[in-house]
């Protein structure tokens, strides 16, 4: 526990739901602003109301990068965010481990810049494209998967924190819906992540 400024203390639990719960949505938010302007180009390019907005390479980077920023990086970020803020204020309990989640907070971070990189390069087009060429350097590849294994920790967080519950709250069968979603959740990302991969070329 730590101390306030009114010299009551504070659960520790509140503190990891603040913190790991703001460092995932971050990520996430930032992903979303720089996905704006990449959809606006896309609108511009295709409009063919601006020719000196056309560039092959550029639309295809961009239509990558766009779409694994809303779909991956966005939702993943955002899902992990609002799952240890939730999960930890309604269940009352801190992590079982911050060093685990953290580590967990890192890895995906890590993997969303190694991937970012190639993007912004225009060195990886394989996402919400038909169109040739559908290729990725790479670290991309890297940056994708380790995204996905970060992701996992915050399953596990997940999981472990609710059967820690149970645990600690015997017959207890009744569960509010953010207690009762956040486990069935972590287990449907794990599924769709696993199934999902790399993003495949």
């Amino acid at each position: 526990m730590s101390m306030t400024d009114t010299g009551t203390q504070t659960p520790a639990y509140v503190k990891h739901a603040k913190w790991p719960g703001l460092s995932n949505m971050w990520p996430g938010f930032g992903a979303f602003a720089l996905a704006i302007p990449m959809g606006l180009y896309q609108v511009a390019e295709r409009s063919n109301l601006f020719p000196a907005a056309k560039s092959r390479e550029l639309y295809f980077g961009s239509v990558t990068t766009h779409g694994v920023l809303m779909a991956y990086v966005l939702t993943t970020f955002f899902i992990m965010g609002f799952g240890y803020f939730s999960a930890l204020h309604s269940l009352k309990q801190d992590v079982w481990s911050p060093l685990f989640s953290w580590t967990g907070f890192v890895i995906a971070l890590v993997g969303t810049v190694m991937a970012a990189v190639p993007l912004l390069l225009c060195q990886a087009s394989v996402m919400y494209t038909f169109y040739p060429p559908e290729t990725a350097v790479t670290s991309f590849y890297v940056g994708a998967a380790l995204l996905f294994v970060g992701s996992w920790f915050w399953c596990v967080d997940m999981i472990v924190g609710m059967m820690r519950w149970r645990r600690a709250n015997p017959g207890m069968a009744v569960l509010d819906l953010s207690r009762f979603s956040a486990a069935p959740s972590a287990h449907l990302s794990g599924l769709s992540f696993e199934s999902q991969g790399a993003f495949p070329a």
